[in-house]
């Protein structure tokens, strides 16, 4: 969109000339205007939810941080592995830092998780796992990293002291020096940090739940999502648990339109249904035709009943694939998507 009004000539030539300077002293692009730059636009990658995706608008962005909180068994470090296979299938290099040193290898490979490409660590303090974090992102090889949990980060100095001396407030200020250190070289690297964290009561009884951390990890995540599950989110089968839905809020972002929520299914048994997900946006979509019982793709009958059609396309991965991305091209989420057969 042009101006009404064009701009001063003379005043024009001023400023290039001060983006001239500018750039000669902190190199090219440093400075100037904005079509004539081509480091601007944001690039985002899927999570592999369409779901997930759409409430972030268009994924999770590169080069930045973000936070996902909730209270225990929700799903935070399940969506996290499922992010993980994700990018893995793409060919980047994904780490996850094990604060809480309880990972899981089986359920990690039920989300889809390559063991044997994933970069893992479980360091025993808060200076520990960030200087592992900082080394990571510095590479300019990491893609992806979890820090799971910001809440089970422990200061040495905590370690150190007796349970007498008080130690309030450290470990915010440590994740202040953190983010103050590394926006730069998370930027540059093109590397997303996500921390998953906890809700701690806050003692003001009028002020709610927090989460650990203080407020300069607030300002710096450029994501922050909200994930929970209620007792009618368990689904069961012969009065059998078999499944559960959790919930996610997007409460800030810097890259797409706040306070948008999704859903998804984790199977006990499976890991993460990304067939269920596709399933509810293909029917919205109109990509897939339900007509009664029956569902067409393309013109042709495929299955009878939704659990057979999840159970086809859990098992024809092209199928999945075609209208994974038959959705995706009608939502807009295709732009730095990988072509693949699924994300199962």
């Amino acid at each position: 969109m042009r101006l009404l009004i064009p701009i001063d000539e003379e005043k024009k030539k001023h400023v290039q000339q001060a983006m001239k300077n500018i750039n000669k002293d902190y190199g090219d692009n440093a400075v100037g205007f904005y079509s004539e730059l081509d480091n601007i636009d944001i690039k985002k990658f899927s999570t592999g939810l369409i779901s997930v995706d759409v409430a972030l608008g268009g994924g999770l962005p590169r080069g930045d941080f973000s936070e996902i909180a909730g209270k225990p068994s929700v799903g935070k470090t399940t969506l996290c592995l499922g992010i993980i296979s994700v990018l893995q299938k793409q060919g980047e290099i994904c780490a996850f830092i094990d604060v809480e040193q309880d990972f899981d290898p089986d359920w990690a490979r039920k989300n889809g998780v390559i063991l044997d490409d994933l970069i893992i660590s479980q360091p025993d303090t808060l200076e520990q796992a960030l200087t592992i974090v900082e080394g990571l992102v510095k590479s300019g090889g990491v893609s992806f990293i979890v820090v799971d949990s910001l809440a089970a980060l422990t200061p040495e100095e905590v370690v150190k002291r007796p349970l007498s001396k008080d130690t309030v407030g450290l470990r915010a200020r440590k994740m202040a020096q953190f983010f103050d250190k590394n926006n730069h070289f998370v930027k540059r690297s093109g590397a997303h940090v996500m921390f998953t964290n906890q809700w701690r009561d806050n003692p003001n009884p009028f002020a709610g739940a927090e989460t650990p951390g203080g407020w300069s990890a607030k300002h710096n995540f450029a994501i922050r999502m909200n994930i929970w599950r209620g007792n009618s989110d368990i689904v069961t089968a012969r009065d059998e648990p078999i499944a559960s839905k959790s919930t996610i809020e997007v409460r800030k972002t810097k890259v797409g339109a706040p306070y948008r929520k999704a859903a998804f299914r984790i199977d006990f048994l499976t890991a993460i249904n990304y067939v269920f997900d596709l399933v509810s946006f293909a029917i919205q979509m109109g990509v897939v035709d339900k007509s009664g019982s029956w569902y067409s793709y393309g013109g042709k009958t495929v299955a009878q009943g939704e659990n057979n059609l999840i159970e086809l396309l859990r098992v024809d991965r092209e199928l999945f694939g075609k209208i994974d991305r038959d959705v995706r091209e009608i939502l807009g989420l295709l732009e730095g998507r990988e072509e693949d057969d699924g994300d199962e």
